[in-house]
């Protein structure tokens, strides 16, 4: 789920969502810090009550001011679920030109998984109507 660029930055001291104290203790890096990357998650069911347009929208406002204002942290928006309107969005976001916002989508059967993921994201969005 980690954009290709920011892969590199995964070690045993840190990723772009935690680092590790001197004492050993894992924590949470401070959003802004160096390196940090803010991780958005919107769960999803893909439906007509569900309009994806505004969040794609808004992420790429988003990228449009980060790209200008680099104290803003790259996000990492993660949409999971299945639907029948899953093919139609992901269409649209892989024709998306953006360089401080990465859009990846998939499905976690895991409840384990989907628990932390939830509890690792820094917002989350519903677009339930």
């Amino acid at each position: 789920l980690v954009p290709a660029e920011k892969d590199d930055q995964f070690t045993d001291t840190a990723t772009p969502f935690t680092v590790r104290n001197p004492d050993g203790t894992l924590v949470r890096r401070v959003l802004g810090d160096p390196g940090s990357l803010a991780l958005i998650v919107s769960s999803t069911s893909w439906t007509e009550d569900e309009d994806f347009s505004i969040l794609l929208k808004a992420l790429e406002i988003y990228d449009t001011r980060a790209s200008a204002d680099k104290s803003l942290p790259p996000i990492l928006a993660v949409i999971t679920g299945n639907g029948p309107k899953r093919r139609h969005y992901e269409a649209i976001i892989e024709g998306l030109q953006l360089q401080s916002v990465s859009i990846r989508t998939g499905y976690l059967n895991e409840y384990r998984d989907y628990a932390i993921l939830l509890s690792s994201a820094h917002l989350g969005i519903s677009l339930h109507t």
